[in-house]
């Protein structure tokens, strides 16, 4: 079991590597970013934030590729699910805007 700030769900953690230690930065601003939630072009940005974040702690190019596309798959809104789907902090579910 992992402790680290990312929150992968455990279903999906069979897809995703383990993050580095230095990516957890990135890991908590994306979560923050979907906590809040926004429009489809925060979460777009919150998204690619994330990948260039992971490539500047290290990871590697196709790992980050497949976190991102991870999260732009499962972390729609319409998934409703709570600390991973976006703007899941008010339990909205949807894009502002």
């Amino acid at each position: 079991m992992s402790l680290n700030p990312c929150s992968v769900p455990r279903w999906l953690r069979w897809l995703l590597p383990e993050e580095p230690i230095a990516a957890w930065p990135c890991c908590e601003d994306h979560d923050t970013r979907y906590e809040r939630g926004g429009s489809r072009a925060d979460r777009l940005d919150a998204d690619l934030a994330f990948y260039w974040c992971l490539r500047g702690a290290g990871m590697r190019s196709l790992s980050a590729r497949v976190y991102y596309v991870a999260v732009r798959v499962f972390g729609a809104p319409f998934w409703r699910i709570p600390r991973f789907s976006w703007a899941w902090g008010a339990r909205r579910f949807r894009y502002t805007r």
